[in-house]
C-alpha cells in the first residue's frame, strides 16, 4: 500500500519535472527566437545586395568618367597634354588610335577595381557584423545591348558564432546609347582622316540624337565632343571626348 507521504513526494517530483519541461521548452523557444534573425541575416543576401548596388553604381560612374577620356581610365602617352579635359588622340596622321572594345573593357575593370571601395565605405550600414573583404578582381564584358560586370571580391562576415563567405558578384547596366556613342566617334575617325567632314557624321549623330561638338586646339589638332543628352548617368549627360591631329 502506497502512504500518504509517498504521494506527497510523487506529486512534487512531479510538479518538478513538468515545471522543468516547460523551462526548457520556453528556453529552447528563446534561443531559436534570439538565433533566427542572426541566421536570416548570415544567409548574405542583403550583404551581397549592397555590394552588388555599389557594383552598379560605379561602372555607370565608369561609363561617365571614362568617356570624358575618351574611354580611358589613365590616358595613354598619345594624349593632349594642356588642357582643362586631357583626352587621348583616336588618329595621328593616318594613324587609328582609337580604343578597341577590349580597350574599353578593361579601362573600365580598372576604374571598378579602384572605387568601388569608395561606395562600399567599410561596410558601415552594417554595423555590429564584423566583415573583413580582400581587393576587387573586375572582368567587364559589354555588347551592342548590355554590359556585364563581374568581381571577384573575397568578403567574410561574422555575428556571433556564425560565419558566411560571400566571393562572386555581377550586375549588368544597359550599352545601347554608350554603343551608338562609340559607333559615332568610329564614324567621325572614319570618315574625317584627312580633314573634317561634317555631313559625313551628321546624319548619323541625328539619328541617335548627339551633338557633336568640335574645338580647334593647337598643331592642327581638334577636340571632338559628343554629348548625348538622353544618356544621364547621376544627373548628368553624357560626353565621349577625343582628339584628332591632321596633317599641315
Amino acid at each position: 500500500m502506497v502512504k500518504r507521504g509517498q504521494v506527497t513526494v510523487f506529486i512534487v517530483v512531479g510538479i518538478v519535472i513538468f515545471l522543468s519541461v516547460i523551462s526548457l521548452f520556453l528556453l529552447r523557444s528563446q534561443i531559436i527566437t534570439e538565433e533566427l534573425p542572426q541566421e536570416i541575416i548570415l544567409t548574405g543576401e542583403n550583404i551581397k545586395n549592397y555590394v552588388n548596388s555599389c557594383l552598379e553604381k560605379t561602372a555607370k560612374e565608369a561609363i561617365l568618367e571614362n568617356g570624358r577620356s575618351g574611354g580611358y581610365f589613365i590616358l595613354p602617352d598619345l594624349s593632349t597634354a594642356d588642357l582643362y579635359y586631357n583626352v587621348p588622340y583616336y588618329y595621328v596622321f593616318e594613324q587609328d588610335f582609337s580604343p578597341t572594345d577590349e580597350k574599353i573593357e578593361e579601362e573600365m575593370e580598372r576604374y571598378i577595381d579602384v572605387f568601388l571601395d569608395l561606395c562600399l565605405d567599410n561596410f558601415q550600414p552594417f554595423e555590429g557584423h564584423t566583415i573583413t573583404k580582400g581587393n576587387p578582381t573586375t572582368a567587364v564584358r559589354f555588347s551592342t545591348t548590355k554590359i556585364i560586370v563581374t568581381t571577384d571580391l573575397p568578403v567574410a562576415i561574422e555575428l556571433g558564432v556564425l560565419r558566411k563567405d560571400i566571393s562572386s558578384f555581377q550586375v549588368e547596366v544597359p550599352a545601347d546609347q554608350l554603343y551608338q556613342n562609340i559607333i559615332t566617334a568610329r564614324k567621325i575617325v572614319e570618315t574625317s582622316k584627312k580633314e573634317i567632314c561634317l555631313t559625313c557624321f551628321s546624319d548619323l549623330a541625328k539619328e541617335n540624337d548627339l551633338f557633336v561638338n568640335i574645338l580647334p586646339s593647337f598643331n592642327n589638332t581638334y577636340i571632338y565632343d559628343i554629348k548625348d543628352s538622353n544618356y544621364i548617368i547621376n544627373n548628368e549627360q553624357y560626353h565621349l571626348r577625343f582628339a584628332i591631329q591632321y596633317e599641315s
